[in-house]
């Protein structure tokens, strides 16, 4: 079964010994910015000079260790300074020397988005390696990749809050998140959750906000089991429910959280057995949606916001247990 979203589609990749398997955005690439591994060395990379940085960076990526590629280009190590750097597909090595005079440690907000702290135009990037594993890379053997899974169904509901967070602030700088698994980095250590690549939306064709709906495609794939499915999509729609409670100030418009086309994943994916609970689900959220909007015109809806609330916390609590 398949969905279409966005122009893209949420494609369910169904195993006869397991009802239900991923959920990934086509076309599945491998990432374009992986960083994960380790923290910063003392004596910061950004404190040294223009020349100083140059040089660690040409190094890494003439000699350095390569820890991810994408259809957009290369990403190095820089030694054990705790960044690594970018390379667009476009810049050949015999490039770099002409780069060098475009050095600037002004970044611009869609950058600071991708975590870029400095450039050589827009063709080289560095950014801080991120501690931390991806939810999946081509890299990772199939024993790793259920591990990590397994990390994320025991991360807190303040990872999940944070991630969704870190989404709406990108699109209000009209970034959208490039939602493969290999762009999240799960930090089990720090219980913390981190997507390290995005993309500008199009002016001319703006791509609708889904937040929640991204985050879950990105937290699943063909690796995931049935048990952890349910667990995830829990923790997801907990995420968007906690920006509903009486008191809280949303942190984007109802719509951007994607509460439906989350809910349609769902029901694609054939989570719950009776399928009664997806309508009501449905029912339920957008009851939420109004009771808000009536607390932010200054309406005491409190006891029945709390009520609606908690009916969805039950069913994906029973969802999670089953």
């Amino acid at each position: 079964m398949i969905t279409p979203i966005l122009g893209l589609r949420f494609t369910p990749n169904v195993k006869p010994t397991q009802k239900t398997q991923s959920v990934t955005l086509k076309p599945q690439l491998s990432a374009d910015t992986v960083c994960f591994g380790s923290t910063r060395a003392k004596d910061d990379l950004m404190s040294l000079s223009d020349g100083a940085i140059f040089k660690k960076v040409k190094e890494a990526i003439e000699n350095g260790e390569l820890i991810g590629e994408g259809g957009e280009g290369q990403v190095y190590k820089i030694g054990d300074s705790g960044y690594c750097v970018k390379k667009s597909s476009f810049v050949e090595l015999k490039d770099l020397k002409s780069l060098k005079s475009k050095f600037t440690k002004k970044v611009t907000e869609q950058d600071k988005v991708n975590h870029i702290v400095a450039k050589y135009a827009n063709s080289v990037t560095i950014m801080p390696i991120i501690e931390g594993s991806p939810v999946l890379s081509l890299r990772m053997s199939e024993s790793e990749i259920y591990k990590v899974s397994e990390q994320i169904c025991t991360l807190p509901k303040s990872a999940f809050s944070a991630l969704l967070h870190q989404l709406s602030d990108a699109y209000d700088k009209d970034m959208v998140m490039d939602c493969l698994s290999a762009n999240v980095i799960v930090d089990s250590k720090n219980k913390k959750l981190t997507a390290i690549d995005f993309y500008r939306n199009d002016p001319d064709a703006p791509e609708a906000a889904r937040h929640l709906a991204y985050i879950y495609a990105s937290m699943v794939h063909e690796y995931t089991t049935e048990a952890q499915h349910k667990i995830i999509a829990e923790k997801v729609m907990n995420a968007g429910l906690e920006e509903f409670k009486p008191g809280v100030k949303p942190c984007c418009h109802f719509d951007y959280f994607g509460f439906g086309d989350l809910i349609r994943v769902f029901a694609d994916l054939e989570l719950f057995d009776n399928k009664k609970y997806i309508k009501l689900l449905s029912t339920l959220t957008n009851r939420i949606r109004d009771l808000k909007y009536q607390e932010i015109r200054g309406v005491d809806v409190t006891n029945e916001l709390n009520g609606e609330i908690k009916k969805v916390q039950a069913i994906m609590r029973q969802l999670a247990k089953s």
